[in-house]
């Protein structure tokens, strides 16, 4: 029988990023070995499977608090299938924050504030990502999406990816059995501080701006427990991802930017997307296929 490769598909997750997630998992992962299949915590059918064999939980971009809100009854056994089954769970942006043991917000560059509530639960990294928290109007407003480069010393190589007030990860060097993998070459992005109201109401706003901090991290807590691989910005997102109605709020110019960045990145994310997938133990395609 073979293992399962579960993407999240419920409360929070944005459409074009579990689309895309699961593309470049189909185009990368030898699908002889796995099913990839889209989980929803509230139809209950995952957690009948727990003692189905599962390869990977991917978890990939929307709104963190809302997703939160759609993962928490399930984090306990999220947690168990990571660090009991050995399963692998990899996450971007959204799903990068919500591996992570706390949320910082960084109103200024140098100064982190801990934000202390039950937002964040999967705790499958110790460490603490620093990313900002906005309500669904202000995550659509097109001036925040823009390219960053990343450069991934592993491969010798600096590349674009999407970017849209994503996450960084705080001091990696001070956990153990973590690697940092990625690093933003200049970060800039727009920060709230918020109220811990049911709203979550932004009470300060300001920027922050720094360079080489940590996009992506690997950590693995025992040998025995499934690696965990979390990115900050958007991996999954490329030059086909623009086609889908969730971009519909960028204007014709800017898309076609994209577009254009993204064609013109060659094969940069194929070989990211492989040694991500690699590192967290899971089988490419033959390269022949």
């Amino acid at each position: 029988m073979s293992s399962q490769i579960l993407i999240y598909s419920g409360t929070g997750a944005s459409e074009v990023c579990q689309d895309s997630f699961k593309r470049h998992l189909e185009e990368h992962v030898d699908t002889r070995r796995y099913q990839i299949i889209e989980f929803n915590p509230y139809n209950c059918s995952w957690a009948l499977d727990y003692f189905r064999p599962t390869s990977m939980i991917g978890v990939g971009g929307g709104n963190a608090i809302y997703m939160w809100s759609g993962l928490k009854e399930q984090a306990n056994l999220i947690q168990k299938t990571v660090n009991e089954r050995g399963a692998a769970y990899f996450g971007i942006c959204a799903g990068g924050i919500l591996g992570c043991s706390a949320l910082a917000q960084a109103p200024s560059p140098g100064t982190i504030l801990e934000y202390q509530s039950d937002l964040l639960g999967l705790s499958l990294y110790p460490g603490i990502a620093a990313a900002p928290l906005f309500d669904i109007n202000y995550l659509v407003d097109s001036q925040n999406c823009r390219t960053i480069q990343v450069a991934y010393p592993s491969l010798n190589m600096t590349y674009p990816l999407f970017h849209k007030n994503g996450a960084f990860f705080i001091s990696p060097h001070e956990y153990p059995n973590t690697t940092a993998l990625s690093f933003y070459q200049s970060y800039r992005s727009r920060y709230s501080i918020l109220q811990e109201t049911r709203n979550f109401n932004p009470i300060r706003s300001s920027e922050i701006s720094s360079v080489n901090l940590p996009e992506s991290i690997l950590y693995q807590n025992n040998p025995t427990s499934g690696k965990v691989l979390l990115t900050g910005s958007h991996a999954e997102i490329d030059s086909e991802s623009f086609a889908h109605p969730d971009f519909s709020y960028l204007d014709h110019q800017k898309k076609q930017d994209f577009v254009r960045t993204f064609t013109e990145r060659g094969d940069a994310l194929d070989k990211v997307w492989k040694s991500n997938l690699e590192a967290l133990g899971i089988a490419c395609k033959p390269q022949n296929d």
